[in-house]
């Protein structure tokens, strides 16, 4: 089990999407501390009811889901990395709005 060795941090997430042909969507998120540093190695999940995604953010602190299909909606998008308090983004709509 992990334990905190000092006070956590605080993540915030921006995300943004883009279609791609023929009918699906990627979806990048951006995951930054309480200083706006990107966070490397943060783990991020996007999901709904139909689905549940994760990945890893890498250099800058982003990442990308693709293959979305068109008409996600009403979805949640979290992050998580060690010594840091996960953050959450509730209704996230990708895609028609």
């Amino acid at each position: 089990m992990e334990v905190w060795s000092d006070d956590p941090g605080s993540l915030s997430l921006t995300y943004g999407w883009e279609e791609v042909e023929p009918i699906g969507l990627e979806v990048e998120v951006h995951v930054t501390d309480s200083a706006n540093n990107d966070v490397e190695g943060a783990k991020v999940c996007l999901w709904e009811s139909k689905f549940y995604l994760t990945t890893t953010t890498g250099n800058g602190g982003r990442c990308t889901f693709k293959d979305i299909w068109i008409g996600f909606d009403d979805g949640k998008l979290t992050a998580t990395k060690h010594n840091y308090k996960p953050a959450l983004e509730d209704d996230v709509v990708v895609g028609e709005q």
